[in-house]
């Protein structure tokens, strides 16, 4: 029969206010239609559902006393398409349900409702009813409240309202009003909203009656037509005036009420929810809005009646509509609908009413959750069908004597759950019972074991094969059982871990127990600790869970915790014990500190709270307290580490009772690292919860119960920020520590304007340029935000903004200390993220001290879900040389490294020079937090290092060289959201999100060497996977049918790459990777292999076991939903004839073909506003529609078996000697140039169809490049690079069969090119592949009087002449690499404009600054070196004309346009396109002009074409852009990059000339002629450490012929200028080293054992010499001395050029 749906909605009877609104000894009888729906109303109409139809006799048995009797209730489901939408379309295919008659009974049986003034005082039930059948009960009982006179009136707002009518008879009768009562309800104590409009006396024809109403049908049906039996016949209401003829006077009222319920404000709510991690900003599950716009919860009446007055009158009509709505945006939403219609249809004389049999009084119409287990535990059958599957924990009865009324003052709690009993859970739709659920998690581990180890090698991915839906499953089963279940299936499942497969069973059991998150679970994990049979990094892995997982932090459990924390079974592994403490800390910080947490994160709306700030406070904080006294008093080095995780610990408390505690460790602890952790340990004390009783809501105790929070403003204001502020602005702090209170400051809810203004004006008077810069470019990013995401965010912009200019500026380099906050909302996916990176800078080195960074989602608006996906903080003393100490365990100095000359001892004890040896130790730690609950802490030390060390050659390479087996897995539940309440029809509504992520590796990893270690090979056979899914869903679960109706949308990803590879250093220094696509084990790779599974499946379902996976057939009906007949497919095949590999792409999508083009993407694209927010943002989809990729190879099909990459060529840089390298003469000397650097690259890429050995059949070496085994392609790369005053560049990729030409002209000196030619020439490609080849050559010639060899080249002689590079460049292709007939030929010069000419000689604000210092005999200052670099030597101007011949290549031809398409589409605003110019070129011909202003904000880009001109105007420029251009003559675009990131400290410099001196610190000072003495040596700079001899001194410094000394370990280099006075020009300087004379340049010093180089002395072009070695370059023309010093002796020289640690109050020590 064809079900259709008419007036939809149990609500039943509305109820008048007064006994005579039903009269006694009448009987009332209703037809009532019911439907509930889930589907994905958005995108299609598809629903799984249930259709309710049955008649309600009414008896007024007394005067406040109504007999509900349900009847011949039929039941009808779908799953289907329902055209007409969910509310009143007609049901298709739908399905008779047949209910068991011992549920009948039950939901068929008489109940007696007792009225006061139309509020239901209590109800009478038949007292063999089980708890879900009682709900139903209340359900129904609640959906006759009419509370029409306000008798529990909240808002009395015009209740009484009175008409003014113009008809006398009209006058003074009661009129429409509005009002709020406070209801009692099967959904809690809440706020309703009425809404009544009294139409005065019915009269045809009513307002109702026309067409423009929603659900009015003008065609006129006899009532008396009207039958249950015939309400097929009927679509949308029944007509109203028929009714109002059958059943109302002719001068009744007409009443129209409409009820809304405040879902927000209630108590008492009955809502099971958990959310993990803690993600909600604002709000509380369950309300109208949950988790901001996210969740939609809506409950409306309609209720249509007539009578004479408000107390008197027929309940006509009831429509009850409920609706949950949850969704990222609007079409992503999944929806519950359920629609409940009650219409009156016949009033008779009483019939005798049913009695209730063995009545049971219930006054507590809110919904029950109940506890014990008696409906799993009944009885042992493994399945009993269509039993009671529901809430499975029974907590007595609700007679009138054993449930208390729900009171004001005291809230209904259950009892806190127990050690080893499962605690309240949501219904479980299943026909299986203790044993039958024991024995299904037994099933689905080892088939997630079978899915893991995938030991057939068939197709199907773990997306395919539900293996994470299978490990949520055994999670959520867990749940439901005790202790003694749990422990029980340890020793059937993981007990054993012998075999990988077992290893997998007992990692994947004890994953899903920790997911569990149970109280048993979580007791039965420490049990398991406590007995030593877990133990190490699965410890650690588990514990650092514990605050994602635990469901329910009961008294119990925590001190269950507090004894583990404090036992002996974990002080034998410190990071066992470590993350034991921390997330301790953060467990009780959720669970008992921060109310917002506990009473959002955890049920506390059915049990109270679990825990609270006083039981912290007395029972846990003295342990942590304790442990940080007795620390503070030790100076042990391994004590170090307990105290960063101690003060961390009490940090994630966040009582305020360590306010003393920190206090006391700043000002008694010396080590600026801890000091920092401490501050750092107020985080969680800055910002104010507020007062959440206000005098709005002191009326109601809102569900999730939310407490007086102890952290208010007056512990902020009064205790925290004093703090804060004292060691901010203690100039004799620690940067570092100064730095980390600032960062709280910022953040901190107490610290106004004034507080930033002081802040801002201490930038003035800076003790540290650390803490300048970190202070000025901290206000700077923070009033940079365009579009904050949270109010925090908000006001951390508008305080910014207000005082940024109040800062002093500071021109300083990436490398100080700085935050940068980022951040963007995109408003229609309702998401934002934010971005926190900051870092303190280091004295010792451009690496920072200090690195943080903390990533920040929000989903759903302002008051919606945040989530912190990840957060860590690397800081040591320093970073630098920690990394440097590891190294140097490995690769131990040189004998020329280590060696000193004999004078830089004499000048220590000349000059009584001490020793600068490390003071602070060397330290440091990693602290890594996920999700915002997950914590990991290691440090680190010289002890933990060389430990370290030791266990990688002693235990580590032995094992290696064994085979050392893998087989590591782990599984995260990263996210958790579910609920749980009821509906109108007293069946529950859940939505849960889950979010598990997996991950493992298996296989084998080997070492091998042959002979020494010149030839050694590290093997793998490994299979890694990674995969996570996103899976929402909304489903209603009925259950007298053991059902359950769902929809919802499953998004994974699924990435592996099972391989073979060896990586070999082979003698002759070429290095091959070789790597085979295989399965483990697998001796010759021919089955497919599923690289990348993307699926996004809409769906909805009827379940009937929600224990199994949806991809099982066994647990119901599962329909996708699809919005087209036929879906797009798509399935391709390529690689084959390029790399002899099969891959294939397959594709089944349900979007149109149309909109999965380039242009659609764009689109998408253009949503995130820039790249950053698209980087953050872009996984995020428009829709929730059907789609399934995946990327396969096909071993079986690929010829290729292994691909092999092969690195060979060498690197000569001014180590080598000069005859070693080509050299290169210039057009205008035949003099050598010094600095000549050749560079050779070769990467060759061969196809083999051998495939790699498995490791367990191998020993030693394996060699997959042997002299004439077959390829299937070959590719080769061949760069080579010459560089002097002119450079050469030239590129060559091949293809196919050219690659033989390619390589028959290799040089034959270089031994690894040597050993690739063999490997190509020696080898046939027997695959046809396609012979390419294609040659870039390009030459550069720069004036020799501006060249990137010459160290200093001052601005002046830059200025003199004309800067201009003329750039050659020849691109040919071809069939062969010896005739290559296509040709490209770009010619042209990169220049220096007038304009910045004219900028850099006078108008540049730098250039100002340097004439002023040139007239003061200054030339060498830092700022006139940055503009002869930067400005003076720019060359911002390109032009160049491009030739080509005919026949270029087609696919050239192709990048080229797509190139010019998008530079088009990127620049349209810039652009103007002439496609009829004037002047045209010739036929294969372009001409490009490029032209970047001098201030850098903007470039111009001109091209001409034969077919137009295109020009883009003032482009604004990027900052990345602003680094990379313009290129200049002197410099690199690598040390142009490093230069405009890190500014003066790119290569530290000190400069000297007349009577000035800048030091490395960019100090720059004077002195004067009566400050020195004649034939003084003055000490420029020297290593005071010993650990990098180096010295450089100066004689006759005051004068304008100053001799330099520069001593590299055991070299001295003496250089004296000659006898004129000034410009010594080239040649006229006497160099010695060690004495002897020098004649010969450039002249490179090895040390004569080991040849080891050491420096190179050079003449320089425009006069002077110049000595570059590995950590010092000195460059001096007699007038002026230039030294550049490398990072690695920051803060470690000593002299008149400072210490080099970029602060001014210690320049000098």
């Amino acid at each position: 029969m064809k079900a259709t749906f008419c007036l939809v909605a149990l609500c039943l009877i509305g109820w008048a206010a007064s006994e005579h609104a039903f009269k006694v000894g009448k009987t009332y009888t209703y037809e009532v239609r019911g439907r509930l729906a889930n589907g994905l109303t958005e995108i299609a109409t598809q629903y799984a559902g249930l259709e309710i139809h049955y008649k309600v006799l009414l008896t007024v048995t007394g005067p406040n006393v109504v007999n509900f009797k349900p009847t011949d209730m039929k039941f009808f489901e779908v799953n289907d398409v329902i055209k007409g939408g969910w509310k009143e379309g007609e049901l298709p295919n739908e399905r008779p349900v047949e209910v068991a008659q011992e549920f009948r009974q039950y939901i068929e049986s008489p109940m007696d409702i007792v009225f006061n003034k139309g509020v239901i005082e209590s109800i009478k039930v038949q007292g063999d009813l089980p708890t879900w059948a009682i709900n139903i009960k209340k359900a129904q009982a609640s959906n006759f409240i009419l509370d029409t006179t306000g008798v529990n009136l909240t808002l009395e707002g015009n209740l009484n309202r009175k008409t003014d009518h113009e008809l006398p008879e009209e006058r003074n009768m009661e009129s429409g009003f509005f009002y709020q009562t406070l209801e009692k309800t099967v959904y809690g104590e809440c706020e309703t909203y009425y809404t009544v409009s009294q139409n005065g006396a019915f009269n045809e024809p009513m307002p109702f009656h026309q067409n423009h109403q929603a659900g009015v049908k003008l065609q006129d049906v006899p009532l008396n037509n009207v039958h249950v039996t015939d309400e097929k016949e009927f679509v949308g209401e029944l007509p109203w005036h028929t009714t109002f003829h059958k059943f109302c006077n002719e001068k009744d009222q007409v009443y129209e009420i409409i009820k809304t319920v405040n879902f927000t404000a209630c108590k008492n709510k009955p809502v099971l929810s958990y959310v993990a991690p803690s993600m909600i900003i604002d709000g509380r599950t369950g309300d109208n809005n949950f988790a901001g716009s996210i969740g939609i919860r809506i409950h409306v009446s309609r209720i249509l009646a007539c009578g004479q007055n408000r107390e008197e009158f027929t309940i006509l009509k009831m429509r009850h509509e409920e609706q949950v709505k949850v969704g990222l945006h609007l079409e992503k939403k999944i929806m519950t609908g359920a629609i409940l219609n009650f219409t009156l249809v016949q009033i008779t004389d009483v019939v005798a009413p049913v009695l209730v049999k063995d009545p049971k009084v219930i006054t507590n119409l809110v919904y029950n959750f109940v506890l014990n287990q008696e409906n799993l535990h009944h009885k042992t059958e493994e399945e009993l069908p269509q039993m009671d599957a529901s809430y499975m924990m029974n907590y007595g009865v609700d007679s009138v004597e054993e449930v208390k009324p729900i009171t004001e003052d005291e809230p209904v709690v259950l009892p806190k759950p127990t050690l080893n009993e499962a605690p309240v859970n949501s219904m479980l739709i299943t026909p299986l019972k203790v044993d039958g659920l024991k024995k299904r998690v037994v099933v689905l581990v080892r088939e997630i074991g079978q899915d893991i180890l995938n030991k057939n090698h068939d197709d199907h991915c773990l997306a395919e094969k539900g293996t994470l839906s299978k490990m949520s499953i055994v999670s959520k089963i867990l749940r439901y059982l005790s202790y003694n279940d749990i422990q029980e299936l340890y020793t059937q499942i993981a007990m054993k871990h012998q075999t990988d497969e077992e290893k997998i069973f007992r990692r994947t059991f004890l994953d899903c127990v920790a997911v569990a998150g149970t109280n048993p679970n979580i007791k039965f994990l420490f049990d398991l600790i406590m007995k030593k049979e877990i133990t190490g990094e699965i410890v650690s892995e588990i514990l650092m869970s514990i605050p994602m997982y635990i469901r329910t932090p009961t008294q119990e459990i925590l001190n269950e915790y507090f004894k583990l924390v404090q036992s002996e079974v974990l002080r034998g592994n410190k990071q066992v014990l470590t993350t034991a403490i921390l997330s301790f800390s953060t467990v009780l910080y959720e669970a008992c500190i921060n109310t917002h947490i506990f009473s959002t994160r955890f049920p506390v709306a059915l049990y109270g709270k679990f825990c609270d700030a006083q039981t912290v406070e007395q029972e846990y904080l003295p342990y942590f307290i304790k442990e940080l006294e007795r620390l503070i008093r030790s100076d042990a080095k391994e004590d170090t580490h307990w105290k960063l995780v101690y003060l961390t610990a009490v940090g994630n408390i966040g009582h305020p009772v360590i306010v003393p505690v920190i206090q006391r460790y700043l000002d008694n602890v010396q080590t600026p690292i801890v000091k920092t952790r401490a501050v750092f340990a107020l985080k969680h004390l800055i910002i104010a919860r507020s007062n959440l009783h206000t005098e709005e809501n002191k009326k109601f105790v809102v569900v999730d119960r939310q407490y007086e929070d102890i952290l208010t403003n007056k512990v902020v204001k009064g205790k925290v920020l004093p703090i804060l502020l004292s060691v901010a602005f203690d100039k004799g702090e620690h940067p570092d520590v100064r730095m980390a209170a600032i960062t709280l400051i910022f953040h901190s809810s107490a610290a106004d304007i004034t507080v930033y203004q002081q802040l801002a004006y201490m930038t003035w008077f800076p003790a540290s340029n650390q803490v300048h810069s970190f202070i000025y470019h901290s206000i700077k990013s923070m009033a940079a935000l365009e579009r904050p995401v949270h109010p925090v965010h908000y006001r951390l912009q508008n305080l910014a903004r207000q005082v940024l200019t109040l800062c002093k500026p500071i021109t300083i380099g990436y490398q100080s200390s700085r935050t940068i906050f980022n951040g963007d909302y995109i408003t229609e996916f309702l998401t934002g993220y934010f971005s926190h990176f900051e870092y303190y800078g280091s004295k010792d080195s451009i690496v920072p001290n200090m690195i943080y960074y903390r990533q920040f989602f929000q989903f759903g608006g302002e008051h919606g879900l945040g989530s912190t996906p990840v957060e860590f903080r690397i800081h040591g003393n320093t970073l630098q040389k920690l990394f440097t100490h590891f190294v140097e365990q490995f690769f131990i100095p040189t004998t020329a490294q280590r060696e000193a000359h004999d004078d830089l001892a004499k000048i220590h004890d000349l000059l009584s020079i001490k020793d600068r040896k490390q003071q602070e130790n060397i330290e440091g730690y990693f602290y890594l937090k996920i999700r915002n609950e997950m914590e990991r802490f290691i440090t680190v030390n010289k002890e933990v290092i060389e430990q370290y060390t030791k266990d990688i050659m002693n235990e580590l390479l032995p094992k290696l060289r064994q085979g050392l087996p893998i087989n590591y897995q782990k599984t995260l539940r990263l996210a958790e959201y579910t609920m749980e309440f009821p509906t109108i029809f007293g069946f529950p509504l859940n939505y849960k999100h889950r979010m598990p992520v997996h991950f493992n590796i298996r296989g084998n990893l080997k070492w091998a060497t042959e002979e020494t270690l010149k030839d050694f090979q590290i093997q793998a056979e490994l299979h890694p996977t990674y995969t996570w899914k996103t899976h929402d869903k909304l489903s209603v679960k009925v259950p007298f049918l053991n059902k359950k109706f769902e929809t919802g949308f499953q998004n994974q990803v699924v990435v592996q790459f099972p391989f073979r590879a060896l990586i070999r250093m082979a003698p002759r220094k070429q290095v091959t990777v070789a790597i085979t696509p295989t399965h483990i084990h697998e001796q010759t790779p021919n089955t497919p292999i599923r690289l990348f599974t993307v699926h996004r499946v809409p769906y909805t379902a009827v379940i009937v076991d929600e224990c199994w996976p949806l991809v099982h057939t066994e647990v119901g009906q599962v329909k996708v939903v699809k919005t087209l007949e036929t879906l797009y497919q798509n399935e391709k095949r390529f690689g084959e004839n390029k790399f002899g590999l099969s891959f294939l792409l397959h594709e089944e999508t349900d979007y149109i073909v149309e909109k999965e083009g380039m242009n659609s993407w764009f689109n998408f694209w253009t949503k995130f506003h820039n790249i950053r927010t698209f980087a953050h943002l872009g996984w995020l989809a428009p829709s929730t529609k059907y789609a399934k990729r995946s990327l396969t190879i096909d071993m079986a099909k690929s010829q290729t078996k292994t691909f092999v990459v092969v690195v060979g060529g060498k690197w000569w840089k001014d180590q080598k000697n000069v005859h070693d390298v080509e050299l290169i003469k210039t057009e205008t000397t035949e003099e050598h140039v010094a600095g000549t650097v050749e560079h050779v690259l070769v990467v060759a890429l061969i196809g083999k169809k051998t495939p790699i050995k498995p490791l367990t059949t191998t020993t030693g070496i394996q060699k997959i490049l042997i002299k004439g085994v077959p390829s299937t392609f070959h590719y080769l790369a061949h760069f080579e690079y010459v560089k002097a005053v002119h450079g050469k560049f030239n590129l060559r990729l091949v293809a196919g069969e050219p690659c033989k030409e390619a390589v028959a002209k290799f040089p034959t000196n270089i031994p690894s090119l040597v050993a690739i030619r063999e490997y190509i020439m020696d080898s046939r490609v027997e695959v046809q592949q396609l012979a390419k080849c294609v040659e870039i050559q390009a030459k550069l010639e720069v004036p020799t009087w501006a060249n990137p060899q010459e160290l200093v080249i001052l601005r002046k002689r830059l200025l003199a002449q004309e800067l201009v590079l003329n750039k050659n460049v020849e691109i040919k292709f071809g069939n062969t690499c010896n005739q290559m007939p296509q040709q490209i030929k770009i010619k042209g010069a990169w220049k220096r404009s007038q304009k910045m000419t004219e900028w850099a000689r006078e108008k540049s604000p730098e250039a100002k600054r340097c004439i002023e210092d040139e007239k003061k005999g200054f030339q060498v200052s830092p700022i006139c070196l940055k503009v002869s670099e930067q400005q003076a030597a720019a060359l911002n101007l390109g032009e160049f004309e491009i030739d080509y011949t005919e026949n270029i290549p087609v696919w050239f031809k192709n990048i080229t346009y797509k190139v010019e398409d998008l530079l088009k589409a990127t620049l349209y605003t810039y652009m103007q396109h002439n496609r009829f110019p004037e002047q045209q070129i010739g036929n294969l011909k372009m001409k490009v002009h490029f032209e970047m202003t001098p201030n850098k904000e903007y470039i111009t880009l001109h091209i001409v074409k034969p077919t137009g001109h295109i020009e883009f105007r003032n482009i604004k420029t990027a900052v990345w852009a602003q680094k990379l251009f313009p290129l200049t003559a002197t410099q690199s675009l690598w040390e142009n990059v490093k230069d405009r990131s890190l500014r003066f400290y790119s290569e530290q410099s000190c400069t000297l000339e007349g009577k000035f001196v800048s030091t490395f610190d960019n100090v720059t000072y004077t002195f004067g002629e009566k400050d020195l003495t004649p034939g003084c040596t003055h000490l420029l700079a020297k290593d005071c450490t010993s650990k990098y001899p180096m010295a450089v001194h100066v004689n006759n410094i005051h004068t304008e012929r100053k001799a330099v000394t520069v001593i590299v370990g055991k070299t001295k280099i003496i250089i004296t200028p000659g006898s004129t006075v000034m410009n010594v020009r080239r040649g006229n300087f006497k160099v010695q080293v060690n004495e002897q004379v020098v004649t010969d340049f450039p002249k490179v010093i090895r040390h004569p054992q080991t040849n080891e180089f050491i420096c190179v002395i050079e003449e320089m072009i425009n006069g002077g010499i110049q000595v570059r070695g590995k950590y010092i370059k000195v460059a001096t023309d007699g007038a002026r001395v230039v030294l550049y010093g490398h990072n690695l002796l920051k803060n470690k020289v000593c002299g008149i050029c400072g210490n080099a640690d970029y602060e001014k109050v210690t320049l000098f020590l």
